[in-house]
Protein backbone atom coordinates (compact mmCIF):
# COMPACT_ATOMS: atom_id res chain seq x y z
CA UNK A 1 0.00 0.00 0.00
CA UNK A 2 1.53 3.37 -1.04
CA UNK A 3 2.24 6.01 1.58
CA UNK A 4 0.20 9.18 1.63
CA UNK A 5 2.31 12.24 0.86
CA UNK A 6 1.23 15.86 1.13
CA UNK A 7 -2.26 17.29 1.21
CA UNK A 8 -5.41 15.14 1.33
CA UNK A 9 -8.76 16.66 0.39
CA UNK A 10 -12.21 15.08 0.06
CA UNK A 11 -15.14 16.47 -1.94
CA UNK A 12 -18.64 15.06 -2.32
CA UNK A 13 -19.06 13.94 -5.91
CA UNK A 14 -22.13 11.74 -6.47
CA UNK A 15 -24.81 14.42 -6.56
CA UNK A 16 -22.54 16.66 -8.63
CA UNK A 17 -22.08 13.84 -11.14
CA UNK A 18 -25.84 13.37 -11.54
CA UNK A 19 -26.60 17.04 -12.05
CA UNK A 20 -23.59 18.61 -13.74
CA UNK A 21 -22.02 15.74 -15.67
CA UNK A 22 -25.12 13.80 -16.68
CA UNK A 23 -28.13 16.11 -16.57
CA UNK A 24 -26.24 19.28 -17.55
CA UNK A 25 -29.01 21.80 -16.87
CA UNK A 26 -28.13 25.09 -18.50
CA UNK A 27 -31.56 26.70 -18.46
CA UNK A 28 -32.14 27.01 -14.71
CA UNK A 29 -30.42 30.35 -14.20
CA UNK A 30 -27.77 31.74 -11.90
CA UNK A 31 -29.36 30.20 -8.81
CA UNK A 32 -28.38 26.73 -10.01
CA UNK A 33 -25.65 26.34 -7.38
CA UNK A 34 -27.93 27.15 -4.46
CA UNK A 35 -30.84 25.12 -5.87
CA UNK A 36 -28.50 22.20 -6.50
CA UNK A 37 -27.30 22.24 -2.87
CA UNK A 38 -30.86 22.45 -1.60
CA UNK A 39 -31.87 19.42 -3.69
CA UNK A 40 -28.71 17.43 -2.94
CA UNK A 41 -28.32 18.11 0.79
CA UNK A 42 -31.58 19.70 1.94
CA UNK A 43 -29.72 22.90 2.78
CA UNK A 44 -27.57 25.46 1.04
CA UNK A 45 -24.74 27.69 2.03
CA UNK A 46 -21.06 28.25 1.51
CA UNK A 47 -20.02 25.34 3.79
CA UNK A 48 -22.05 22.88 1.69
CA UNK A 49 -20.61 24.41 -1.48
CA UNK A 50 -17.01 24.11 -0.30
CA UNK A 51 -17.51 20.41 0.58
CA UNK A 52 -18.89 19.60 -2.89
CA UNK A 53 -16.99 18.96 -6.13
CA UNK A 54 -19.03 21.75 -7.75
CA UNK A 55 -16.89 24.26 -5.86
CA UNK A 56 -13.82 23.23 -7.87
CA UNK A 57 -15.06 24.86 -11.04
CA UNK A 58 -18.28 26.69 -10.33
CA UNK A 59 -19.34 29.87 -8.65
CA UNK A 60 -21.75 30.03 -5.71
CA UNK A 61 -24.31 32.76 -6.24
CA UNK A 62 -26.94 33.34 -3.57
CA UNK A 63 -30.53 33.80 -4.70
CA UNK A 64 -33.82 34.01 -2.82
CA UNK A 65 -35.04 30.93 -0.96
CA UNK A 66 -38.03 30.84 -3.31
CA UNK A 67 -35.76 30.71 -6.38
CA UNK A 68 -33.51 28.04 -4.82
CA UNK A 69 -36.55 25.89 -4.01
CA UNK A 70 -37.87 26.31 -7.56
CA UNK A 71 -34.56 25.11 -8.97
CA UNK A 72 -34.36 22.21 -6.50
CA UNK A 73 -37.84 21.04 -7.57
CA UNK A 74 -36.87 21.35 -11.24
CA UNK A 75 -33.70 19.28 -10.69
CA UNK A 76 -35.64 16.56 -8.89
CA UNK A 77 -38.26 16.47 -11.63
CA UNK A 78 -35.65 16.29 -14.40
CA UNK A 79 -33.69 13.55 -12.65
CA UNK A 80 -36.82 11.52 -11.86
CA UNK A 81 -37.76 11.75 -15.53
CA UNK A 82 -34.27 10.76 -16.72
CA UNK A 83 -33.67 7.95 -14.21
CA UNK A 84 -37.19 6.56 -13.93
CA UNK A 85 -37.44 3.66 -11.48
CA UNK A 86 -33.73 3.91 -10.67
CA UNK A 87 -34.06 7.40 -9.16
CA UNK A 88 -34.42 6.35 -5.50
CA UNK A 89 -31.54 3.85 -5.63
CA UNK A 90 -29.17 6.18 -7.49
CA UNK A 91 -29.91 9.14 -5.20
CA UNK A 92 -29.47 6.91 -2.13
CA UNK A 93 -25.99 5.86 -3.30
CA UNK A 94 -24.83 9.28 -4.55
CA UNK A 95 -23.85 10.68 -1.10
CA UNK A 96 -21.31 7.86 -0.80
CA UNK A 97 -19.34 8.86 -3.90
CA UNK A 98 -16.36 11.17 -3.41
CA UNK A 99 -13.42 12.72 -5.19
CA UNK A 100 -10.30 12.44 -3.06
CA UNK A 101 -7.10 14.39 -3.62
CA UNK A 102 -4.20 12.24 -2.46
CA UNK A 103 -0.57 11.93 -3.54
CA UNK A 104 -0.94 14.84 -5.95
CA UNK A 105 -4.01 13.70 -7.89
CA UNK A 106 -7.79 13.38 -7.70
CA UNK A 107 -9.28 9.89 -7.50
CA UNK A 108 -12.92 8.78 -7.52
CA UNK A 109 -14.14 6.68 -4.61
CA UNK A 110 -17.54 5.33 -5.63
CA UNK A 111 -20.24 3.59 -3.62
CA UNK A 112 -20.57 -0.13 -4.16
CA UNK A 113 -23.27 -0.66 -6.78
CA UNK A 114 -23.17 2.94 -8.04
CA UNK A 115 -22.27 2.16 -11.64
CA UNK A 116 -24.73 -0.73 -11.77
CA UNK A 117 -27.51 1.49 -10.40
CA UNK A 118 -26.81 4.05 -13.13
CA UNK A 119 -27.33 1.24 -15.62
CA UNK A 120 -25.58 2.98 -18.48
CA UNK A 121 -27.53 6.22 -18.00
CA UNK A 122 -25.65 8.95 -19.76
CA UNK A 123 -28.03 11.83 -19.24
CA UNK A 124 -28.62 14.49 -21.87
Amino acid sequence: MPKVKGEVSVKRYGMYFLVFERLRPSHLGEGLAQGYLLWAYGASGREYWEADWASEGGQYIEVSRFEAERIARALESLLRSELGQRYEQVVALAPFCYRVFVNGRWMDVLARGWQEALGGWHGR
